[in-house]
């Protein structure tokens, strides 16, 4: 888990957003070597500008693993 935190403060620090976070975009390198963790998928992910960023007006993702709201 510290992995995938590690990562995605990276990718917020350089203003990246993912978008469709889900298990399916976890890799797994080596099972004994959980420092091998990756991050994957990055099709749905976008640069955030905030002042042209507008997340309520489209929303992305894999359906079964969005929010219900």
């Amino acid at each position: 888990m510290k992995c995938i935190l590690n990562a995605m403060e990276y990718m917020h620090s350089n203003n990246i957003v993912h978008r469709d976070l889900k298990p399916d975009n976890i890799l797994v390198g080596d099972v004994n070597d959980l420092e091998s963790v990756k991050v994957a998928d990055f099709g749905l992910s976008a640069k955030y500008e905030s002042f042209s960023f507008k997340s309520s007006e489209q929303q992305v993702g894999t359906l079964v693993f969005m929010a219900p709201e």
